[in-house]
């Protein structure tokens, strides 16, 4: 399924060594949650 035309596609990986190994891809999206549970409210 194609979603309308794409202008860029871009990959992101997490710089967290721990996120990569237990990451199903680059883990970019565990890193993003991690960050925000580690944020003072």
């Amino acid at each position: 399924m194609v979603l309308g035309t794409y202008k860029q596609i871009t990959m992101r990986r997490s710089t967290d060594k721990q996120i990569q190994k237990i990451s199903q891809d680059g883990g970019i999206a565990s890193a993003l949650l991690a960050s925000l549970s580690m944020r003072k409210s």
